[in-house]
């Protein structure tokens, strides 16, 4: 199906990945594990909050609703801590979690209810990330294309703001500085960034899975679809590895892939993709991938019923066949007896005259 031997190789790597997921799942609820018997140890209050902080971000992209009860356990520990900056921390950690699952509203009004003007330029950059990460899921959620680019319009005004932030982290910077020319149509220059950041980071690590995705969308503006595909799966390979269920790469990867005519492999990643998004509890992802599903379950549904038409037809085929060389070899056998009959008639008459000549010849 693909002519790419590279493209090729990493489908290949991608299903065996998927055959071992529950394995990559058991790997992730290990590390959740640890970080909650850390919560448990310790009983300084702030450290605590970046241990329920970190649990949070673990179970953001592995369980829905999980993640956001340690974010309200974050809250809950910040007010106790009577630390500011660590409560409007808490607090916008709990509106991207709430803005995931798809209640934008309450995410708003949370982000909203925090002045900016009056943060540190730490939590400055926090507050923007915030805004720009809940509009990009409301433009993932958007009923229409028009509210779809005023969703991406709001998120580019506060990615722009970020941008400008002076304390904003290297990482962030680049991660946000890709959406922003992907923005402007400008792949090229998108490429060029991502590629020199791609390369700093381990093969399939998350940060690499990320900028992987970027860079797949980038070739995907530039409609190159062999780079488009392959760095769709290389962040596919990067979710599974990591457990990460918000697989938006791969539920990418199955439309294209079925485009291009595997209808079975596209199959095995949307399903893969549906099962992660009911078991992570991702409203939005699921949502956004079960219309896919539908369509791609009913085309290979199809697809199989056409296959059974042909096997039965073959199947159908073949027993005529059996039933004609049967009939063939009874009326072979038939014929055979005749002429096994006529030899003995032929063989008692040549042997008569034999002995008539010999007596007249006597």
């Amino acid at each position: 199906m693909f002519a790419d031997d590279e493209t090729g190789s990493l489908l290949k790597t991608l299903d065996k990945a998927l055959q071992n997921k529950a394995f990559y799942a058991e790997q992730k609820q290990r590390k959740i594990d640890s970080l909650k018997t850390e919560l448990k140890r310790h009983s300084e209050i702030q450290a605590n909050v970046k241990t329920a902080q970190s649990l949070c971000f673990a179970y953001s992209s592995f369980q829905k609703d999980s993640a956001l009860t340690y974010a309200l356990y974050m809250n809950k520990l910040a007010r106790k801590s009577g630390d500011r900056e660590l409560l409007i921390e808490a607090k916008l950690d709990h509106a991207r979690i709430l803005s995931s699952m798809g209640f934008f509203n309450e995410a708003v009004g949370i982000v909203n209810s925090i002045q900016p003007e009056s943060l540190s330029p730490r939590l400055k950059a926090e507050y923007f990330l915030g805004q720009v990460t809940i509009y990009n899921h409301r433009k993932s959620f958007a009923s229409n294309e028009q509210s779809s680019r005023e969703n991406d319009r709001i998120a580019q005004i506060y990615r722009d703001s970020l941008l400008r932030c002076e304390e904003i982290p290297a990482d962030v910077k680049v991660f946000m500085t890709a959406p922003a020319l992907l923005y402007h149509k400008k792949y090229d220059a998108t490429i060029r960034i991502l590629d020199s950041a791609y390369v700093c980071y381990p093969p399939y690590s998350r940060n690499a899975g990320i900028l992987a995705y970027s860079l797949a969308s980038a070739y995907q503006g530039k409609k190159d679809p062999r780079n488009t595909i392959k760095y769709f799966t290389i962040s596919a390979i990067s979710d599974v590895l990591n457990g990460t269920r918000e697989n938006l790469s791969l539920r990418k990867l199955a439309k294209l892939i079925f485009e291009s005519g595997d209808i079975d492999r596209a199959y095995m990643y949307m399903k893969n993709a549906m099962e992660d998004a009911i078991s992570c509890n991702a409203r939005i992802n699921t949502i956004e991938a079960s219309d896919m599903y539908l369509f791609i379950t009913k085309a290979f549904q199809e697809k199989e019923r056409h296959k059974f038409i042909l096997i039965t037809t073959l199947i159908t085929l073949l027993c005529l066949v059996c039933i004609l060389l049967f009939l063939l070899f009874i009326q072979l056998k038939k014929q055979k007896k005749i002429v096994e009959k006529a030899n003995e008639c032929l063989s008692y008459h040549l042997d008569k005259i034999q002995k008539n000549e010999y007596r007249i010849g006597g």
